[in-house]
């Protein structure tokens, strides 16, 4: 497997993951072959990037453009293995694979001159800028590796076909994607915990909307041998035994949404769908005898109430 060079680790992890890129940097070549460079910053004010890309974005008449949305959108979680800052290697950093195909032309439409992806969290937004040293081919397929992001986040990835003329037409659908730890180190060599005592980290958001408030929940992936397909993740007041959110998901993230102010837990499991059944059970013990699955818990997280009259 490659490895990253350190110094290049370094600066992608101050500016990627810090957020203290403001110009746009460039990415490194993920792949020789391709024909197109990636430009990345956090400050996505369309002034910057018309005065920084003016053959991409500038436009003369939006009224008679026509320009559509990429094709087969797809954004996936992957990680990589890179040296860590010591020089160590078996770190494994989580990252983003966005892929999509260039729009057909028609005899209405506009060839796209470049792609923006967009990548949406809590902590703000990062814009990709996706430009072709030559010019784009219909149906051409585009893979991007954004790499490394921060750990246990959730974000919200769409591509858009560029210079804009209609937004709307010519955004891709928007896709949530949770990254998995940051520097997690994996000994290939060891064995897995027992699956019955899996116990996944959790962060949490509160996010503070003018009208509700609404509770981000992500977790870490669990071992592939493990086989948990789905979770039960719940969100308990602590102050009414009626003000009870749970859900069952197969995603490893869940948003909480019009949650009152209070104190509340969160509770976590695997879903065990053979439990009790011998050789089929998800949850087991060193001995493989079948188990439950163990809770996780963070035992007090606050939502405040809206004090701005």
């Amino acid at each position: 497997m490659t490895m990253f060079n350190v110094y290049w680790l370094i600066v992608v992890c101050v500016l990627l993951v810090k957020g203290t890129a403001q110009n746009f940097i460039p990415l490194p070549v993920q792949n020789k072959s391709s024909n197109y460079m990636v430009y990345y910053s956090k400050d996505c004010s369309e002034t910057r990037k018309l005065a920084r890309f003016p053959e991409t974005y500038e436009v003369e008449n939006k009224s008679i453009r026509r320009l559509s949305a990429a094709n087969d959108f797809n954004a996936t979680y992957f990680e990589r293995e890179a040296l860590d800052l010591n020089g160590s290697v078996d770190f494994y950093y989580p990252g983003i694979l966005v892929q999509f195909r260039v729009p057909d032309v028609s005899s209405y439409d506009e060839k796209p001159r470049g792609f923006e992806i967009n990548l949406q969290s809590h902590k703000g937004l990062t814009c990709f800028v996706v430009q072709n040293k030559t010019t784009w081919t219909p149906n051409e397929e585009v893979e991007i590796q954004l790499f490394p992001l921060e750990g246990m986040t959730l974000n919200r990835v769409f591509v858009t076909s560029l210079p804009k003329y209609d937004v709307t037409d010519q955004t891709s659908d928007v896709i949530e994607v949770a990254t998995g730890q940051w520097q997690q180190y994996i000994n290939s060599s060891k064995e897995p915990e027992a699956s019955a005592t899996w116990s996944p980290k959790i962060r949490y958001e509160v996010h503070e909307e003018v009208s509700a408030r609404s509770v981000e929940v992500v977790f870490t992936r669990p071992n592939a041998a493990y086989h948990f397909r789905r979770f039960e993740v719940a969100l308990i007041s602590k102050q009414s035994i009626t003000d009870v959110h749970v859900v069952t998901t197969s995603n490893f993230h869940h948003t909480f949404a019009h949650v009152t102010p209070g104190e509340y837990k969160i509770m976590f499991r695997p879903i065990d769908e053979y439990f009790s059944i011998f050789g089929l059970c998800l949850c087991r013990l060193d001995n493989g005898a079948c188990s439950s699955c163990l809770t996780t818990r963070i035992e007090s997280i606050q939502v405040k109430p809206d004090n701005r009259s």
